[in-house]
């Protein structure tokens, strides 16, 4: 948990120094070079915060290929970002991805349980195409995974892992005035699992 905090820290540390750095450059992109200063336009870029539904899927849970315990998850996403130029932002998320119980094979006992969350910081770089943005994104992803294996009155087997990897993802975004909607998708790799799939669709507010 200390690691984790730590890392939160310096990824929004490194975010805010990054909006410093490029709010007055914003300012003046908006109404010279990249056209008139006008409602869509001004949407473009800016500070901006978001939460999404997120399909979360971790399989092979455990480290065991073919042993089919995942977690296969509705979860939920909070973005905040920050957009200085229309082409390119520094976006964090914090991700809940979700948790699993089940009976061992088919069972009602022992039992199996799974749970993992992450968070992480990218840049992202856009394309944007009039009300539409076209995007890709990479950066690191600090993630915790907890399991456990039970029966009635003992724990027959734990695990409690945390770590950073890399992380990527693309998507899709169209903007109305503030308000912005996505559909993206993003990946990155957990030992003991065959890695985590994020399936969102979100909503967006710029300032």
């Amino acid at each position: 948990m200390q690691h984790s905090i730590r890392f939160a820290g310096m990824c929004l540390c490194a975010l805010g120094a990054v909006g410093g750095a490029g709010a007055a450059h914003a300012q003046n992109s908006r109404s010279s070079r990249w056209g008139a200063h006008d409602a869509a336009t001004a949407a473009d870029t800016g500070f901006y915060v978001g939460a999404g539904y997120v399909r979360a899927q971790i399989n092979n849970v455990f480290g065991t290929t073919g042993y089919g315990f995942k977690i296969d998850d509705n979860a939920w996403k909070a973005i905040v970002g920050f957009r200085p130029i229309p082409p390119f932002a520094v976006e964090a998320n914090y991700v809940d991805l979700g948790q699993q119980s089940q009976g061992l094979l088919g069972g009602s006992s022992p039992y199996e349980h799974a749970d993992a969350r992450a968070f992480d910081i990218f840049g992202v770089g856009l394309l944007p195409l009039g009300p539409v943005d076209i995007y890709g994104k990479a950066g690191g992803a600090r993630w915790t995974l907890s399991g456990s294996l039970r029966d009635p009155n003992n724990t027959l087997f734990a695990l409690n892992r945390s770590g950073t990897s890399f992380v990527w993802g693309a998507g899709i975004q169209a903007h109305w005035g503030p308000i912005g909607g996505r559909l993206e998708y993003e990946h990155f790799q957990m030992p003991y699992t065959d890695g985590a799939r994020l399936y969102t669709a979100a909503v967006t507010f710029t300032f």
